[in-house]
Order: structure tokens, then C-alpha cells, then sequence
């Protein structure tokens, strides 16, 4: 509430609007630190899920820790896989015919995907959520 508090008090940035209201196209952004943050998003992923376990000290419990990491990567590997075919079949709107960004996302949303229950799911069918979250 704060926040949107904030937010309203403080307007839009400067240049975000020219004088007739009209939104105007704000200046690029650095895509190696864009790599970055997915790379940190992408091993916080794979903390979390390998973590949600809560435990390994059973038997069995490193297999369903292994299985929840490497389902989360599958779905990610579905996500980015998708998301670059529909690119190169200009389904997606991109300037670059290779959309860094696009399948950034694809991949992120298919990690986000797996969070429900990586440790329950076959690869195949967490390649398949990881495409369907895309």
C-alpha cells in the first residue's frame, strides 16, 4: 500500500509521456545485467525447489531433491524451447531474429512453472508444463 502510495505521489519517470500524454519508448537496457539477474533467478529456482524438500536425511530424500532440481531445469529447457520456436516462426513479435529477452522469459516462466511440485512429475511431463507456462 505504501508503495502504490509512492507511486501515485510521484507521477510517471521523466520522460515517460511527451506533452500530449502520449507514452513514449524509454531508452534500452543493459542485456548482459538482464543475463545476469536470470542467471540468479535460475539458481534461486533451482535453491528453492531443491530445498522445498525440507529434508534430506531420509531415505530416498536425495533422489526426490535431485529429481526436483532437474525437472526444474526441464522445465525451463521446455519454456526457452518454445518461446524461440515461436520467435523463429514469427509468432512472437522481435526486432532480433534471436530474442535474448523473449526466451529469458520463456525460460523463467517455465522454472516458475515447476514450483508447484517438481519432486512429483516425469521429465516429459515437466517439459510439457514448462511449454504450456510459456
Amino acid at each position: 500500500t505504501c508503495a502504490f502510495v509512492a507511486a501515485a505521489l510521484l507521477g510517471p519517470r521523466k520522460g515517460r509521456f511527451d506533452e500530449k500524454g502520449k507514452p513514449q519508448d524509454m531508452g534500452g537496457h543493459s542485456l548482459p545485467i538482464t543475463g545476469i539477474g536470470a542467471l540468479l533467478l535460475f539458481t534461486g529456482f533451482l535453491a528453492f525447489n531443491g530445498g522445498a524438500i525440507f529434508h534430506i536425511t531420509g531415505k530416498g530424500d536425495d533422489v526426490l531433491v535431485a529429481r526436483s532440481m532437474i525437472n526444474t531445469i526441464i522445465a525451463g529447457c521446455g519454456g526457452s524451447l518454445l518461446t524461440l520456436a515461436m520467435a523463429k516462426l514469427h509468432l512472437l513479435e522481435s526486432e532480433s531474429p534471436w530474442p535474448f529477452t523473449l526466451i529469458l522469459n520463456g525460460t523463467l516462466a517455465g522454472m516458475a512453472s515447476s514450483c508447484a511440485a517438481p519432486h512429483k512429475y516425469a521429465a516429459w511431463a515437466m517439459f510439457i508444463i514448462g511449454m504450456i507456462s510459456a
